[in-house]
């Protein structure tokens, strides 16, 4: 159960990308249908909650919690070639940026 939760709130987020991306739907439909899964897990969660703090787990659920969290910040992160250091040393690397002008002749094929 209560991976079906979280799985269902990921799904959400994917269902939202994958129906943008199809173009099939109105931006409204699509917000609505997101927008009630998203209530529905926020529902299924509370509950849930309240389950944990029933029998005296509130800590197990909190480590819950905390752990998402962390792995949520971990799928957010950049690659390490997107950061910006990285980036500003290949295009320098590459002639493209030389003392902060950029050489558009090298972005043309």
């Amino acid at each position: 159960m209560v991976g079906r939760l979280f799985d269902a709130q990921s799904q959400a987020t994917k269902a939202m990308i994958n129906a943008k991306r199809d173009g099939n739907k109105s931006n409204f439909a699509i917000a609505m249908q997101i927008e009630n899964a998203l209530m529905n897990t926020a529902k299924i969660e509370s509950e849930l909650q309240l389950l944990y703090m029933q029998t005296g787990h509130i800590d197990v659920w909190n480590k819950i919690k905390a752990k998402a969290a962390e792995m949520d910040r971990d799928d957010a992160q950049l690659p390490d070639w997107l950061s910006a250091d990285k980036f500003h040393h290949y295009l320098h690397t590459r002639g493209v940026l030389s003392d902060g002008q950029i050489n558009c002749t090298l972005l043309v094929d």
